[in-house]
């Protein structure tokens, strides 16, 4: 499953559920086709228009970043102790996927720097940056 993540106005970054795999939506037949659309949906339904963490992983071979993505309560902040790609696992909407390889076809195109900050603290560099604070 690959979404496209934005962060506000800060970047566009492709991102793969680390460890899950779901039906594809393009290719494959109709039934493949209406899995993948269902385990779309309840992810959309999941985070779609919320605050989530990501943490980040490696690369896959196609330059997505490999992500955990957790819910944060929505008034605190906090991060909500189990993941949504265990949530996703858990439903049965993917399946676990252990690829063991690491690939570093596109990682220069991506600030190393990503990886180490949730995307609150990549917001929040932002905002100084734009004041000009740093």
């Amino acid at each position: 499953f690959t979404a496209l993540v934005k962060i506000e106005r800060v970047c566009e970054l492709r991102c793969r559920l680390i460890n899950c795999d779901t039906s594809e939506i393009v290719g494959g037949n109709e039934r493949t086709k209406q899995l993948g659309r269902i385990a779309r949906a309840a992810l959309s339904q999941k985070i779609l228009g919320k605050y989530v963490l990501l943490e980040f992983g490696d690369f896959d071979a196609f330059g997505r970043a490999l992500v955990t993505v957790y819910e944060l309560d929505q008034q605190t902040y906090e991060r909500m102790p189990n993941s949504v790609n265990k949530f996703m696992i858990e439903s049965g909407n993917a399946i676990e996927y252990m690829n063991g390889g690491s690939h570093d076809k596109k990682k220069n195109e991506i600030d190393m720097k990503m990886q180490l900050m949730s995307v609150l603290d990549i917001i929040a560099e932002y905002r100084k940056i734009n004041a000009g604070i740093v």
